[in-house]
This record gives structure tokens, C-alpha cells and sequence, in this order.
């Protein structure tokens, strides 16, 4: 019987390693892994700090419509919790009615504790 308790001791013990290195690998992938990246441009037409406990900064680019028409192109991006400083510019931007042009990085997999959307916007530049 000892060696029964043994037995399933370790096989628990290795499973819960390996849920552990899965689960860590999952977030590491989801966090840094990237798909693509680019650069958008468009009006800021809503942006906002959303969520009950974890909250993150979610907004839409408006890039542009058909002309004479009167439906337009959003665009949903979040900006990475810490990254106060690209929010802060993005919200500015939107008071002052700026075209603004934003680098993002899209990510494979959408986590809702970094942000509503797969991609992220890590920097912001003004249009002329």
C-alpha cells in the first residue's frame, strides 16, 4: 500500500509541475509573442479606463469612411496597464481633435486582464 501512496504522490506531484510550466508558458507566449505590428491612423473618436477590478485603457481609431458616405472604419485597441504615459498622450490627442498615428503590436492570443483586444498600442505620434 506504501508503495501505491508513493506512486500517486509523485504522479501528483509531476502533474502539478506541469500544469504549473504550462500555465507560466501560456502567459509568457500570450504576453510577448507577437503576430504583427504596424502603424494605424485615424481620429481617436473613444477611449476609456474600463473594468470593475481590472481595469485597462480601451479605445477605437476612427480611420476613415467612404467618401461622401456616411459610415465610417473603427478600429478597438487597448494600451498595456503601466503604459500611463501612451494614455495620456492618446487621451490629449483626442481633446485636442488630432489625427494621430499609432504603432501597435498584435498579439496571438487576447488575454482580458492586459486589455480587451489583441492589439496594443505602445507608441503615438501627432499628424500635421
Amino acid at each position: 500500500m506504501d508503495r501505491v501512496k508513493r506512486i500517486f504522490r509523485r504522479v501528483l506531484i509531476f502533474g502539478g509541475i506541469f500544469v504549473f510550466l504550462f500555465i507560466a508558458g501560456y502567459i509568457t507566449f500570450a504576453r510577448f509573442a507577437t503576430f504583427s505590428d504596424g502603424n494605424r491612423t485615424g481620429k481617436i473618436s473613444k477611449f476609456s479606463y474600463k473594468g470593475v477590478i481590472l481595469k485597462t485603457w480601451e479605445g477605437t481609431l476612427n480611420v476613415g469612411g467612404h467618401e461622401g458616405g456616411t459610415s465610417s472604419n473603427e478600429w478597438a485597441f487597448s494600451v498595456y496597464p503601466g503604459s500611463e504615459e501612451v494614455a495620456q498622450k492618446i487621451k490629449e490627442a483626442m481633446d485636442n481633435g488630432n489625427t494621430v498615428n499609432l504603432h501597435y503590436q498584435e498579439r496571438f492570443i487576447e488575454l482580458s486582464i492586459w486589455g480587451d483586444t489583441k492589439y496594443f498600442v505602445d507608441a503615438i505620434k501627432i499628424v500635421e
